[in-house]
């Protein structure tokens, strides 16, 4: 609702300043202030139109963050509820998890659509470093045995953007539980991020 009516906002004063630019030099523009009329000249109402503009570009800006930091904060609370759910190859919940079974349950919750291994889920949303991590994004590492092919994956619940380090949740072989990226068993395997609830 507030994006609509911001949207309104902005077509309405964009089409006022098109309108006012679109006149001749020597016509006065309609509904428009003439500069020997209080409220300003033809130039001055362009150029609040232009403050309005920005002023609502802005909060459009802000209420989509507020939107994004809203869905990441569901997203690590779903994730949560599971903590302690038994690991189970093949299983994608509630009662029993694989990582990339776990990744994908949690966030079609929010209606978000992930593939169904973590090999592929490597390939969707966009990278990210990790010193640009926040809640809510992807975490994969490496296989077990060493390999540097993607073999796990985790949510991100917390990130420290001067270190890099981070907290997540992931369907371990103990079961779904949070752990650090600090841990050296997962510092080794770390292979990178990804971002798929927008930027």
């Amino acid at each position: 609702m507030l994006h609509n009516r911001l949207l309104s906002l902005l077509l309405i004063v964009l089409a006022g300043v098109s309108t006012a630019s679109a006149q001749r030099p020597d016509e006065e523009p309609m509904n428009m202030p003439r500069p020997d009329r209080p409220g300003g000249t033809v130039r001055e109402v362009r150029a609040a139109a232009e403050v309005a503009v920005a002023a609502a570009e802005a909060e459009v800006f802000a209420a989509a963050s507020a939107d994004l930091e809203a869905s990441c904060a569901e997203i690590v609370a779903t994730a949560k509820r599971y903590i302690g759910a038994r690991y189970r190859r093949g299983m994608s919940g509630p009662s029993a998890f694989d990582c990339s079974g776990f990744t994908n349950f949690v966030f079609r919750q929010q209606n978000i659509e992930l593939t169904r291994s973590s090999r592929t889920q490597f390939g969707e949303g966009e990278a990210v470093s990790r010193n640009e991590l926040r809640p809510g994004d992807l975490v994969f590492f490496g296989g077990s045995h060493g390999s540097r092919a993607v073999g796990h994956v985790g949510i991100v619940t917390e990130a420290d953007a001067e270190t890099g380090a981070f907290k997540f949740i992931h369907a371990s072989s103990t079961g779904v539980k949070i752990d650090d990226s600090s841990q050296p068993y997962y510092n080794r395997r770390y292979i990178g991020a990804r971002r798929v609830t927008g930027q």
